[in-house]
């Protein structure tokens, strides 16, 4: 098999020849061994959005300057009820927001005014071509992708810190927010269903600490069930980026429509077995986990197949969807890639 035939063969439920080993291909595309890598049977993760999201009459201005030596950008929204800022710093693949758009009660009409103001469309013909240039190819994957979930979205144009204080005082406001992006995503469901790619992530980084088990069980798992019973008319896999501590939420994972459990880290979430045990027909779609990435090479190959043989070989992935540290990313990756290809045929455990 592939590393692509094998990440493909685990969606359809079936036994690969080893377990499939994947990265976010823009984490390790720039570096002189990928290719190297991608021989040994690194699967690179493509994502792409079947869809473009743009605003009629706001229109979103960013300015980049320099302050105190760093680089800075600063992205005004303007609104038909008023403008909206934000300030943020840009820091290799992420950034760090300094502010956010949303500042205080005054704000709710101008984001209810900008959440309004969408036009979609689709990607129909580019998707189409991407499908072609890479069906055949052996080494990558391509991933869709939904916005992210209304609650998340919501989460992440506030502020964790302002956020959980209107949810307190605001929370009528903060719901018709929500109401707004759950019209919007069902727009976009059919979009991503008909795409000729096998699946697709519905938001992520979800944080349990912050929103609780009741909050998940109320505003998420309802989405991710309007989203997969569009998504399996056209047998297209939903999953989700659940990367922070699961604990919390293990049982409401379970009962989900999620068919997969993308990006997993049982650094710190449950251990790779009892999540196995947990999501009886879900795949496990694993980050090895960050927390490991200074441990020795050979206690990364004894991290690596003790999780093969708590898994699931026909529900088990394993991934790289974090960043690792400059001077440990290609020792940590060949480490990984022995012990998949010397001990990790599933067929034996």
């Amino acid at each position: 098999m592939t590393p692509a035939e094998r990440v493909l063969s685990v969606l359809r439920g079936e036994m690969p020849d080893q377990t499939p080993f994947t990265i976010y291909e823009n984490h390790l595309e720039q570096y002189p061994y990928a290719r190297r890598l991608q021989e040994r049977g690194l699967c690179f993760v493509k994502r792409i959005k079947s869809y473009n999201i743009e605003t009629v009459d706001t229109k979103i201005h960013t300015e980049t300057f320099i302050e105190n030596g760093q680089t800075m950008q600063r992205t005004v929204y303007e609104t038909p009820k008023g403008p909206l800022e934000q300030l943020s710093q840009p820091v290799g693949f992420t950034s760090w927001s300094h502010s956010f758009l949303f500042k205080s009660e005054e704000d709710y009409p101008k984001i209810a005014a900008w959440l309004q103001d969408y036009h979609i469309t689709s990607n129909d013909a580019e998707s189409a071509a991407l499908y072609q240039e890479y069906k055949d190819c052996p080494n990558v994957i391509i991933r869709d992708g939904l916005p992210l979930e209304p609650m998340q979205e919501i989460m992440r144009l506030m502020g964790t810190e302002n956020f959980c204080y209107e949810w307190m005082d605001n929370r009528d406001e903060i719901l018709k927010l929500y109401g707004i992006l759950v019209e919007r995503n069902r727009l976009i469901y059919p979009i991503v269903a008909r795409s000729p790619f096998a699946f697709a992530n519905y938001g992520g980084n979800v944080t349990p600490a912050v929103i609780g088990p009741q909050v998940f069980r109320d505003y998420y798992l309802p989405i991710y069930a309007e989203a997969h019973q569009v998504f399996a008319k056209h047998g297209k896999l939903l999953g989700c980026h659940l990367d922070d501590d699961n604990t919390t939420i293990m049982n409401e994972i379970a009962v989900s429509q999620l068919d997969y459990v993308e990006a997993y880290d049982p650094g710190f979430s449950p251990s790779v077995k009892e999540a196995t045990e947990c999501f009886p027909g879900k795949i496990l779609w694993l980050n090895w986990p960050s927390s490991w990435q200074h441990h020795t090479r050979e206690e990364i190959i004894t991290d690596t197949l003790s999780m093969i043989r708590d898994a699931d070989p026909r529900r088990f992935i394993l991934g790289i969807t974090e960043n690792i540290p400059d001077n440990l990313r290609l020792r940590n990756l060949d480490a990984i890639l022995d012990a998949v290809i010397e001990y990790g045929n599933p067929a034996l455990h």
